[in-house]
């Protein structure tokens, strides 16, 4: 079947609103293609269910995916589509296309003159990406699973629930709304207020301001260069390499002069510190190097800290090893498809290697928790890039994982961090990690690639000229992901709104638009960079408190005017334009943005 009478005929089904069917198509090797009409099941009057049974996939696939009737639309028409992370574009192109490769929430949506719905993968939801189409002007949106991403057939059945979303649901917002609700009730998540209660670290960092020091120590001379087998180190060309940047007793610094600045709602995330530094030897993390003080200097910094009474937690590696460290065994790599290690790139120790979560929580990661804990860090434990892609499958053949089996080993590490800790946290809040996080240092770097870097029309102290690289198809990335999980997990929107972001910068008004929670790194003990770091605490300050809040809404209210709602009642509304904008009384001025809190009652 010719690929525009294929979506001639989808696009005539999607007249008939409610999902009724959807067609499964497979890409075969080959080269042939085989396609299915698999009939949805009713499941109440909102929701349309279809089930993909795992035997229906053959062996010898290239991709399959899952086209339903109404995720068509044709150019021109009214309304959008929008992926998991908010990602998302209006019917303006006549071709074109995007593919989301590794998906962050399992849900997309779309709105056309015919129906708004939300849909929810389950089943192969850690093995899906997202696809955007764009032929003779008709869209068409779907999950996809490629065997070069997964590397063997499905392991259980793939389901899709559409919810039709109608009246004041009938948007992005709704879509949000709908699925945190899901979630809620599913009793696997409760609300940040709600699990702070009892809970003292959750109450130290609920509205606190994170600031990251990074690194203590590093070795120098290899991070990018390209991935060779030379950089397959051995110990004995890292062991004494280490260079300090950040002793342990100079951080002492960072403390004293946030708390003679008044800067009491902080909490400290501490990275490099472990042996061989940061991204230096892992998974080995002692000796601690004498270089920045040893040990005993590292306990003392955190004793200090804590006696101040601000919150330090470990930035922790449990994913990456390197060919230098003592503890290196290929066992615990993950293995590819091939039976290769998984080397990834080039970083400070050298080639650096993912590691098998399953494997190694049984090998070393537990006791490495509890060794660190030792140090004396309480708090929120940090694990790097844990949560930042989907799980990895190993193809080990003595010990193979699925992605499902390593997202419940990650869940497990998470859970066993926040009973030791007292709280966990990552980086892009991948949802197969969210059930056990407290917060996410940022959730991507869609807008970093999208909307510019700096704005040095707006502010001399921007760092960078703009670069506008979003896909053609994407108009804008939405809060979707803040809409579902703000008020259950603290994050910050980007790498685009991390660090200091001048007031009057898109920067700074994509980190109010989205409530974000301002985050700095450094290991550079400067005037300037307290200076920095201050002005961002004082502007988070009149809006920390919507950390615990619900987002309820968000919506343009005129070009490049945003209206934020919370569940309190609160609104901001961030306006991104150069003139300044009346709303209920109030003005949202030029580049800047207006908070109206609710009335109080009674």
């Amino acid at each position: 079947m010719k690929i525009l009478a294929f979506l001639a005929v989808i696009f005539a089904a999607s007249c008939l609103c409610a999902v009724d069917s959807a067609t499964l198509v497979i890409k075969k090797k080959n080269g042939g293609t085989d396609t299915h009409i698999i009939e949805a099941t009713k499941i109440n009057d909102s929701t349309k269910r279809i089930t993909i049974p795992k035997s229906m996939i053959p062996d010898g696939f290239e991709w399959f995916e899952v086209v339903a009737d109404n995720a068509v639309a044709q150019k021109g028409e009214d309304g959008f589509w929008i992926f998991g992370r908010g990602e998302m574009g209006t019917f303006r192109a006549d071709k074109g296309s995007y593919m989301n490769r590794i998906s962050q929430i399992p849900i997309f949506g779309m709105k056309n003159p015919r129906e708004t719905f939300l849909a929810v993968v389950r089943g192969m939801q850690y093995d899906m990406q997202m696809c955007v189409n764009v032929d003779s002007g008709i869209y068409k949106i779907r999950p996809r699973w490629n065997f070069s991403h997964m590397g063997y057939l499905p392991y259980e059945d793939i389901v899709i629930d559409f919810i039709t979303l109608k009246g004041d649901d009938a948007n992005y917002s709704g879509m949000g709304r709908t699925y945190r609700k899901m979630q809620l009730d599913s009793g696997k998540f409760k609300p940040f207020r709600e699990r702070m209660k009892n809970r003292k670290a959750l109450q130290q960092i609920a509205t606190a301001m994170p600031f990251r020091i990074e690194p203590h120590s590093a070795i120098p001379g290899y991070r990018g260069k390209k991935r060779a087998d030379e950089f397959d180190l051995k110990p004995e060309d890292v062991v004494g390499k280490a260079r300090p940047i950040l002793t342990f007793e100079n951080a002492k610094k960072y403390v004293d002069a946030f708390k003679a600045a008044g800067m009491t709602d902080v909490h400290f995330c501490d990275a490099g510190w472990q042996c061989g530094g940061y991204d230096g030897r892992c998974p080995q993390i002692f000796p601690i190097e004498e270089c920045v003080g040893g040990e005993a200097a590292l306990k003392d910094f955190v004793k200090y800290t804590q006696q101040q009474g601000y919150q330090i937690c470990s930035n922790s590696n449990h994913t990456d090893a390197y060919t230098n460290s003592d503890m290196w065994d290929p066992d615990y790599v993950c293995k590819k498809k091939d039976g290769s290690l998984f080397r990834v790139c080039v970083l400070n120790g050298g080639n650096m290697y993912y590691i098998c979560i399953k494997r190694s929580w049984e090998l070393f990661i537990k006791k490495q928790l509890e060794d660190t804990r030792k140090l004396g860090y309480e708090g929120i434990l940090y694990i790097d890039v844990f949560s930042a892609r989907p799980p990895d499958q190993c193809f080990d053949k003595a010990h193979p994982a699925n992605r499902r089996e390593q997202a419940e080993a990650q869940c497990r590490t998470l859970a066993y961090a926040s009973e030791l800790f007292g709280g966990a946290a990552s980086e892009c809040g991948f949802e197969h990690c969210l059930q056990h996080l407290d917060y996410v240092n940022y959730l991507g770097r869609h807008m970093l690639y999208g909307e510019g870097f700096g704005d040095k029309q707006f502010s001399k102290c921007a760092t960078a000229d703009d670069k506008k690289k979003y896909n053609p198809l994407i108009d804008r990335v939405a809060p979707l992901w803040e809409l579902v999980y703000h008020g259950i997990v603290l994050s910050n929107p980007d790498k685009f709104t991390q660090g200091y972001r001048p007031k009057g910068t898109t920067n700074f008004l994509r980190l109010v638009e989205f409530a974000g929670r301002p985050i700095f790194y450094s290991a550079s003990y400067t005037p300037d960079s307290i200076a920095r770091y201050k002005e961002m605490y004082d502007a988070f300050q009149p809006l920390k408190y919507l950390q615990l809040e619900f987002m309820e809404e968000n919506r343009e209210l005129a070009p490049g005017v945003f209206i934020t709602r919370f569940s309190d009642g609160s609104e901001i509304i961030t306006n991104y334009t150069k003139s300044d904008f009346p709303y209920k009384g109030g003005v949202a001025k030029a580049r800047d943005y207006l908070l109206l809190k609710p009335e109080k009652q009674g």
